[in-house]
């Protein structure tokens, strides 16, 4: 059991750390956090093959290590999404400073059992007397389960504010894109799974060994989860992730803000939204126009000649709608017209052809303004 969960944390270890050399070579865009978050993984990783390593030393202090990098997980999920939503780095300095007294008072708790390691190749030093090693022990216990504590409070908080970060990422994303198949979201989704996998197993684990200090065999098995989930997170991280732009994130944070104050300080006119609304009806009249899956709320003002938090104010109120669902409203209507029209073209070809970008999201926006799929659409309407 021991060789095969020793074999587990090896061979993550190695695909993070060639993952690592990739993404550190990458250039294409800013991802600090999701490398610091991997560079975690793999001491943690490679800590928990040395601790287990019946003939390495030092199994404490690997011990402590790993405990340690789970600490850190959860803040750096948090500023990932912080990153990803507000398009730059967040400033370390300008955060609560609980955020530190946190993690010092969690990293002081597994001192004792850091200081505890002995170069043996054993858990018990053989030159600390039973009834020494017996203190010692209880206090390294007692560090250790207000360590995990911290652990199990401090993860499901930053779980919370991630989420709420992500969240204020989605608006945006619905009120600036017409296609919003987000790479950097699906990369933080991954982050929460592995944080959430982390916590679970954390907790189980402690249950555990206090409920049956024997080994029941699981050990194998919360190995396997832990890595599994991590190739998992590496493959989604592999199919990329954007970040907004400085001028998208400007809009954004006006359009969210007008949002919280439900335009009430706007000083838009009625006849301003009648022009409004037919500029959008005339623009909306060319399927060229919307079908195009690089559409976004910048490209629709451009083209007419209006300010972006109007239109947006303009949809959100009086079509009572967002920019994403308009558009895909529109599209969905085309491509109804091509399943019939194109009896002979794939769902693929009818999408791409419709402006969208992600079969999901085709089959998402088609089921919801139709209530059926659009094979089971054709098929209705072609027989």
């Amino acid at each position: 059991m021991t060789e095969i969960t020793i074999s587990l944390y090896a061979s993550a270890a190695f695909i993070l750390l060639v993952f690592l050399l990739i993404l550190g070579k990458s250039s294409q865009i800013n991802h600090f956090f999701v490398l610091v978050f991997f560079i975690l993984m793999s001491i943690r990783f490679i800590s928990e093959w040395l601790m287990l390593n019946p003939d390495l030393p030092l199994k404490a202090l690997w011990l402590a290590i790993t405990m340690a990098t789970s600490l850190f997980i959860a803040p750096i999920v948090w500023l990932y999404s912080r990153e990803i939503t507000e398009a730059s780095l967040p400033a370390l300095s300008r955060l609560h400073p609980s955020h530190y007294l946190i993690l010092i008072l969690a990293l002081g708790l597994l001192w004792p059992l850091a200081s505890s390691a002995h170069w043996g190749n054993d858990w018990a030093a053989d030159h600390i007397e039973d009834r020494l090693w017996a203190e010692e022990v209880f206090i390294v216990h007692a560090c250790m389960l207000a360590a995990i504590l911290i652990f199990a409070i401090q993860a499901p908080l930053y779980l919370i504010m991630t989420i709420l970060n992500l969240r204020k990422r989605k608006f945006r994303s619905k009120h600036l894109f017409s296609n919003i198949s987000d790479g950097a979201l699906n990369t933080a989704r991954a982050l929460i799974v592995i944080l959430s996998i982390n916590w679970l197993l954390a907790i189980t684990k402690t249950a555990n060994i206090f409920t049956a200090p024997a080994d029941r065999g699981l050990t194998p098995l919360f190995a396997l989860v832990e890595v599994s989930a991590m190739c998992w997170a590496v493959y989604s991280v592999i199919k990329g992730k954007f970040l907004f732009s400085e001028k998208e994130k400007e809009l954004g944070k006006t359009l969210e803000d007008n949002e919280k104050k439900q335009y009430a300080k706007s000083s838009i006119t009625q006849a301003q939204r009648t022009r409004i609304l037919n500029k959008l009806t005339q623009a909306f009249a060319d399927p060229e126009f919307y079908t195009d899956n690089q559409l976004d709320l910048s490209t629709l003002c451009q083209q007419i000649s209006e300010a972006p938090h109007y239109v947006s104010q303009v949809i959100t109120q009086d079509l009572k709608t967002s920019f994403y669902d308009l558009i895909n409203s529109h599209r969905v209507k085309i491509a109804k017209q091509l399943l019939v029209s194109k009896g002979q073209s794939t769902i693929l070809e009818v999408l791409t052809e419709s402006g969208f970008n992600s079969k999901s999201t085709f089959n998402t926006a088609f089921k919801k303004q139709t209530g059926m799929t659009p094979s089971q659409f054709r098929s209705q309407q072609l027989n």
